[in-house]
């Protein structure tokens, strides 16, 4: 993942929570760790992907053949640690932790200043698709369960 922060562009794996943020000259200029603590997926986590992927009706067929081809490929050593980077009109770094399964029912981000240092959390809902974030306020889509998507503004309250 990468995203414009600043005048840095940041760089992140999903494997690990570390961000590397780079001059425009290609220089590092910062790195930025979290501790995360690093869950290897199970057998009874595959299981259950592929009982959520498993469609019926026309698509089955379609399916089988998706989940045989990734049932070819081997099981990943863990999960990751961030589904998403965003950066806001402050200039601030916000790093959405990845959800490890039976943890869906939240989104929780981690947000950065300017220098790296954590400004503190932030809990959006878990469906949101955040599109910017503002000085209070954070833009974003969620989609029913029909797949039409609503445009939702959230209210944000940096005081504290």
């Amino acid at each position: 993942m990468w995203a414009v922060w600043g005048e840095l562009v940041v760089v992140a794996p999903t494997e690990w929570y570390e961000f590397k943020a780079y001059r425009q000259d290609g220089s590092l200029a910062r790195i930025v760790r979290r501790e995360n603590d690093v869950r290897s997926p199970t057998q009874a986590d595959l299981d259950g992907y592929r009982a959520a992927e498993a469609p019926e009706g026309e698509l089955a067929n379609f399916a089988r053949n998706r989940l045989a081809a990734w049932n070819a490929l081997p099981l990943a050593e863990s999960f990751p640690a961030i589904s998403a980077i965003e950066v806001d009109l402050l200039d601030n770094l916000w790093v959405r932790e990845y959800n490890l399964p039976g943890e869906e029912g939240r989104a929780l981000w981690t947000v950065f200043d300017a220098d790296g240092l954590v400004l503190g959390f932030v809990e959006t809902p878990p469906a949101l698709v955040v599109y910017e974030i503002g000085d209070d306020y954070i833009l974003g889509k969620v989609r029913d369960e029909l797949g039409v998507e609503y445009v939702q503004v959230w209210g944000l309250d940096r005081s504290g």
